[in-house]
């Protein structure tokens, strides 16, 4: 009877091997869904088809969304966003106020468009996302990017709320960057030569040069520490907000588009030079300030 051993190891091996075999085929057919407020999402919008809250879905489930909104909704908060790499064709993803601390995008390389408002985000990799055009990361506890410069169609970029006290922004085709209520003291956006919108309110910021962003038209840099600003030779400047900085000196006289001027509490700014005859439609400023061609 010294062969019943051998027969039974012989059958716990078969039984581990198939066992393990069918593990590797459930992992080729599923995803992990591990987050049960994410997956009773998917459930409620019909994308994990068959129905149940049961941590797994079907990739090819998966494989056919293309936008994706699991914004919060009053139904659970999603932590952990396991899963999202199987949304291998998502164009468009919408995962606002909840509270995720990580995120791995990797996987998902035809995002154009990514809203994660309102998490707890403390660091980010877009760099396997070249395809972004609209990114919305406010609210969250951000002190740094990273493959931001790999987005090269990227238009839209909005941080504000968010803890960054340093950033360089070269997306030639960026044309809105928000960035208010930061912590920001240096800001390098040199390379963003089609910036049209620049909002930089409630910052740090001392220096700021804009001389090579020729497509401005609006800049919002009050409540900040303002001491220089370059404006460069663009002349299409529409609307300046720079209240409350410490500016001594202001030159607006090539700025014939301007619609409204906002230089109030500039302790040191007492005269705004502007070119004979120039009309600015609104103009707010202190009473010890003016408007004048000649300002010594």
């Amino acid at each position: 009877m010294k062969f019943i051993p051998q027969v039974m190891t012989m059958a716990i091996f078969v039984m581990v091997s198939c066992s393990s075999d069918n593990e590797d085929s459930q992992n080729d057919i599923y995803l992990k869904i591990p987050d049960q407020s994410f997956e009773t999402m998917l459930v409620d919008q019909g994308i994990d088809s068959d129905g149940l809250v049961n941590q797994r879905m079907l990739k090819t489930d998966a494989e056919e969304i293309t936008v994706l909104d699991v914004s919060f909704s009053g139904k659970g908060t999603i932590m952990d966003l396991t899963g999202i790499e199987g949304f291998v064709n998502l164009k468009k993803l919408s995962v606002a106020q909840h509270e995720l601390e990580q995120i791995d995008l990797s996987s998902n390389t035809q995002l154009d468009t990514l809203y994660l408002m309102g998490n707890y985000l403390t660091s980010i990799d877009v760099g396997n996302n070249p395809n972004l055009i609209s990114l919305d990361l406010k609210v969250n506890s951000l002190s740094s990017i990273t493959g931001l410069s790999k987005a090269n169609q990227l238009k839209d970029l909005r941080l504000s709320f968010n803890l960054f006290e340093e950033i360089s922004i070269h997306n030639p085709s960026l044309e809105n960057l928000l960035m208010s209520h930061n912590e920001l003291t240096s800001l390098d956006i040199e390379g963003a030569v089609n910036l049209k919108n620049i909002l930089l309110r409630l910052n740090k910021v001392k220096e700021l040069d804009l001389s090579s962003n020729v497509a401005l038209e609006n800049v919002f840099v009050d409540n900040n520490k303002l001491e220089t600003i370059n404006f460069g030779t663009n002349v299409n400047y529409k609307y300046l907000n720079l209240h409350n900085n410490l500016l001594s000196e202001l030159d607006v006289s090539e700025y014939k588009e301007l619609i409204k001027i906002t230089i109030n509490n500039n302790p040191d700014l007492g005269c705004v030079k502007i070119d004979v005859g120039q009309e600015i439609p609104t103009i707010e400023k202190s009473e010890n300030q003016e408007f004048s061609s000649i300002c010594e």
